[in-house]
């Protein structure tokens, strides 16, 4: 399968490494040298600090080393019309590189729709310029 930037992956029967399943949607931001650079685990676990104010796109707060995107529900996100149903966070530490050729093998992963350009260009930003993710993954983006 030949994945893009802005691809949003849904895998129906995600498996976790201590063996649980669950569904599961993954966002790809960038690619290089066969290697995705993947928003993990996109969810409607809001960790935000309970005096910010949740708003749609990147919310970074360094000086409470807090950074996420957020998917307002019912916002729609993708050019097909695809919005998520519940409020969904992707933090800033959760941001990792995975192999092409392992993504490839996740069983039943499906492309649920690619990111209008200009809410993946902000997520790019709100992760590039974001003390929680990774050096390595902020020189990629």
């Amino acid at each position: 399968m030949s994945f893009e930037p802005g691809n949003l992956l849904y895998v129906p029967n995600y498996q976790f490494p201590n063996g649980t399943s669950k569904p599961k949607y993954f966002l790809v931001i960038s690619e290089f040298d066969g290697t995705l650079i993947i928003a993990n685990l996109p969810t409607s676990q809001d960790y935000i600090p309970a005096h910010i104010d949740k708003v749609h796109g990147c919310m970074d707060y360094p000086d409470h080393s807090f950074n996420c995107y957020h998917f307002k529900a019912n916002t729609i996100i993708c050019s097909n019309g695809f919005f998520f149903t519940l409020n969904t966070y992707m933090y800033g530490e959760w941001v990792d590189t995975f192999e092409l050729e392992k993504v490839n093998k996740i069983p039943d992963a499906i492309v649920k729709g690619s990111l209008n350009e200009h809410e993946l260009l902000a997520i790019i930003e709100c992760f590039k310029n974001s003390e929680k993710v990774k050096n390595k993954i902020k020189k990629r983006l």
